[in-house]
């Protein structure tokens, strides 16, 4: 463990012996299983960080009680509940 500034970095190692097993223990998989796990990482490494990388597009809210109101009077058989939902307010790429 060491301690950069405000940044903690943790990193791990595995010994010869804990390398050997994990290799036997790949080594007895079905050849499915290694492409399933193989593809596994692969998404780890590339596409999961794409994805958290992406912003929100969309902006949520919740109705205020002028909103409720205007709303109920524009549609008096609006359900309340509608009013306690997040509703998208914007939507860029719509």
């Amino acid at each position: 463990v060491q301690v950069k500034g405000d940044a903690v970095e943790v990193s791990l190692a595995e010994t010869p012996s804990g390398q050997e097993q994990r290799l036997a223990r790949i080594d007895r998989l079905p050849a499915k299983d290694v492409q399933s796990l193989n593809l596994g990482a692969e998404w780890l490494a590339t596409f999961l960080p794409h994805c958290l990388q992406k912003i929100d597009r969309v902006t949520f809210g919740i109705m205020t009680d002028e909103q409720v109101n205007a709303a109920l009077a524009e549609q008096p058989l609006m359900p309340l509940t509608r009013a306690k939902l997040a509703i998208p307010f914007i939507g860029k790429d719509v």
